[in-house]
């Protein structure tokens, strides 16, 4: 609705059109927003091919902007990214509160079970880490045979 109502006001028959050639996928809603965004930028001509090919439009995007061309392998890691976000939004937050002086207040009994539950996401974290170390492991090596990054294609 927040891309398809702005679309339908500007121009009800390419929104039909749209929707029918989406056809029976259930587009996300950021799908939505890049369909939206490149019809209100393109010309006439771009806007026509759009609600035309919509399927065809976010499939050249993703590869145009190195995406895999495996909706799935692309959606996993966007969860992915997300999830180590909201780690750090997490962290950052419970910073604050502890900046603001909520351990200089809680009894003994508290005082564990937060030092149980620290423990428990460090371990968590740790574990990630050494998982998202390893990735950066292999993305450093060289993958030509000769192992001169120059002669890497």
């Amino acid at each position: 609705m927040k891309y398809l109502v702005p679309l339908a006001r500007a121009n009800g028959a390419q929104c039909e059109t749209l929707v029918e050639r989406l056809g029976s996928a259930t587009p996300t809603v950021r799908q939505m927003e890049r369909l939206y965004m490149a019809w209100r930028t393109s010309d006439a001509d771009g806007r026509q091919r759009i609600v035309e090919h919509p399927h065809l439009y976010l499939k050249a995007e993703d590869e145009a902007a190195g995406g895999s061309g495996d909706e799935e392998l692309d959606r996993q890691a966007a969860q992915l990214r997300r999830d180590v976000e909201t780690i750090a939004a997490v962290c950052w937050r419970a910073s604050r509160r502890l900046d603001g002086g909520v351990l200089d207040v809680v009894d003994g009994t508290r005082r564990r079970r937060l030092r149980r539950a620290f423990d428990e996401a460090r371990h968590g974290f740790s574990s990630l880490s050494a998982r998202m170390d390893q990735g950066a492991q292999r993305d450093a090596r060289s993958r030509d045979t000769y192992g001169d990054p120059a002669i890497a294609s």
